[in-house]
């Protein structure tokens, strides 16, 4: 009868042993490689042109992500149809963290009541962090009467659809902001739609429209140039950029306040560690002055708001602009 001193019976035991526990090593090698993220390059899906206020803003983010993640943040620019296309690509994309969404207040709060999208806002996605609330304000031609908002809301109820408002295009933020604004004031304009706000802003400084909203950013050219005038800051608080300009809630239309704003995004079944480790390094970042100052020279102010704070936030747009939609009767 063989012992345990068995010199080949012991081999025997030590080859079976190994061949037992190869599989768990590789597993265990796999969930070591699971947890290492980053570990290549992530991709951020900007669902506008290059130079526009939503992605400078991006970049500068990136710019600041980059370090605290440990890897190369790439900007994508996948514009189309007003944002949704590069919204839709995101959807799309694998549920691992190499590819996010700087996302915005069109694409997946108001285009989905206006049209069928290929998308849906509230099953697709992962919400991680609102970033930035940009300053968007109400804006006139120098000749146009009113200076305030009183004034204007005064002058359209007695001219209505005589005066022409201009915006970025149907269905587009700034159009809604607008709507918003003659829905909650009870008055008329007559909407003109452009294709971006720089058209837009050109016509208003050569006085074709009246008033449009619009990003600070996007209108600073005209302001300074004394072209055009502001009336109002369109959301909570002012704008940093004019902060003697009251909002227009502050001048007497209560409830009323838009905030345009570009937050990171994942697609649906992101890991839960992924979106904590983003959310963290955008808390992060937030301390340093590069990125303020670079969120601010774009007429941004810092939000970072946590996963849970910002989906509550997606979920409120929705239905604002929703009941607005549906009560305007606005849906094409």
């Amino acid at each position: 009868m063989m012992n345990d001193r068995d010199p080949g019976r012991a081999r025997r035991r030590i080859l079976t042993g190994m061949a037992a526990a190869a599989p768990l090593a590789i597993a265990a090698r796999a969930g070591l490689a699971q947890t290492a993220w980053p570990a290549r390059p992530i991709r951020v899906i900007v669902p506008f042109p290059p130079g526009g206020a939503t992605d400078n803003v991006a970049r500068v983010l990136a710019r600041s992500l980059s370090p605290a993640l440990g890897q190369p943040i790439v900007i994508e620019n996948k514009a189309g149809a007003n944002g949704r296309l590069g919204t839709e690509l995101a959807a799309q994309a694998p549920a691992d963290g190499y590819t996010l969404l700087f996302g915005g207040i069109g694409a997946l709060t108001i285009a989905p009541h206006l049209e069928k999208v290929p998308y849906d806002p509230a099953r697709d996605f992962t919400p991680i962090s609102c970033v930035v609330y940009y300053d968007s304000v109400l804006v006139a031609h120098p000749g146009f009467a009113p200076n305030t908002v009183p004034e204007l809301i005064d002058h359209l109820k007695r001219h209505g659809a005589r005066v022409n408002y201009a915006s970025s295009g149907t269905g587009g933020p700034y159009h809604m902001a607008f709507e918003l604004f003659k829905a909650m004031a009870g008055v008329d304009a007559t909407h003109v739609p452009y294709k971006g706000d720089g058209l837009a802003i050109v016509d208003l400084a050569a006085g074709n429209v009246q008033c449009m909203i619009t990003s600070t950013s996007a209108a600073m050219p005209q302001i300074r140039a004394g072209r055009v005038k502001v009336l109002a800051s369109i959301g909570a608080r002012r704008t940093m950029l004019f902060p003697e300009v009251p909002t227009v809630e502050e001048q007497g239309l209560k409830g009323y306040a838009v905030e345009s704003w570009g937050g990171l995004i994942g697609p649906a079944g992101l890991p839960s560690r992924v979106v904590e480790t983003v959310h963290e390094a955008v808390v992060r970042v937030a301390a340093e002055p590069a990125l303020r100052e670079g969120m601010q020279a774009q007429g941004g102010a810092w939000v970072g708001s946590r996963p849970a704070e910002f989906a509550a936030f997606l979920r409120s747009e929705y239905d604002k602009w929703g009941r607005l939609i549906r009560e305007r009767r606005l849906s094409t």
